[in-house]
């Protein structure tokens, strides 16, 4: 059997010279993950406070400081294997439940953490991994519809509000998601089933387990989603 060498150099210079392996790629890249490990163990941290409103005292800056490092490392391991569900699927939807399914587990590493430090009134049994299936349609549709619909508008509005319409999509879509974002952080304390969560979560708070917390995640995902629009949106187009 014989080896064609000049094919496989073809496949590889085509392979990185595509905008997906550029330098200016990369860079964004770094942007991206630093501001997302920046942002999301504070926030994190203020929405199991709005779910369980505990009553000591809560070291957001030491805390938060002490998983940043991690959250750099995940970040990067989520950009990559969402980076890769994008290039073999070219389906932007995939890419985006992939992102939903790794985001469920930072989160819950921040959760973790964060735990160790906020006292709740009963027993917990953290699990990270808890609850992939509410993580992806919750980044489809906090993630994926600003993606796609704030684009839209933006087109339709000559390019001129850009900014404006992803916010506004992202705040529509992050609201719309917080209720499987709730319920997937009580997955990840009590470490119960899907069905069980969700009792929980309305036995506890009712009609407002749809939207309690939502104002961490409105900043979150106004960031991520500004985030996508300035470093992914070329790159993913």
């Amino acid at each position: 059997m014989t080896i064609n060498n000049k094919s496989i150099n073809n496949k590889l210079n085509n392979t990185f010279n595509d905008k997906s392996f550029s330098f200016d790629c990369f860079i964004n890249y770094g942007y991206y993950v630093t501001g997302l490990s920046l942002i999301t163990p504070p926030l994190i941290g203020y929405n199991i406070k709005k779910l369980y409103n505990p009553t000591n005292d809560i070291p957001w800056i030491k805390g938060s400081c002490k998983m940043i490092p991690k959250q750099l490392i995940l970040r990067s391991g989520q950009l990559l294997f969402a980076n890769q569900l994008k290039e073999s699927t070219n389906n932007t939807f995939i890419a985006f439940a992939g992102i939903g399914i790794t985001q469920g587990i930072i989160y819950g590493h921040c959760t973790s953490n964060w735990l160790k430090w906020i006292k709740l009134p009963f027993k917990i049994s953290p699990n990270p991994l808890a609850g992939f299936g509410y993580a992806a349609m919750r980044d489809i549709i906090s993630q994926g519809i600003p993606f796609y619909v704030g684009q839209n508008i933006n087109n339709k509005l000559d390019n001129k509000y850009t900014l404006l319409a992803v916010s506004g999509t992202s705040l529509v879509s992050t609201v719309a998601s917080q209720g499987l974002h709730n319920c997937q952080t009580i997955m990840q304390i009590k470490n119960v089933g899907y069905k069980k969560s969700a009792i929980k979560c309305w036995n506890r708070h009712g009609f407002k387990m749809l939207y309690v917390g939502c104002e961490a995640r409105i900043c979150m995902m106004l960031g991520v989603n500004i985030l996508n629009y300035l470093f992914l949106r070329d790159i993913w187009k």
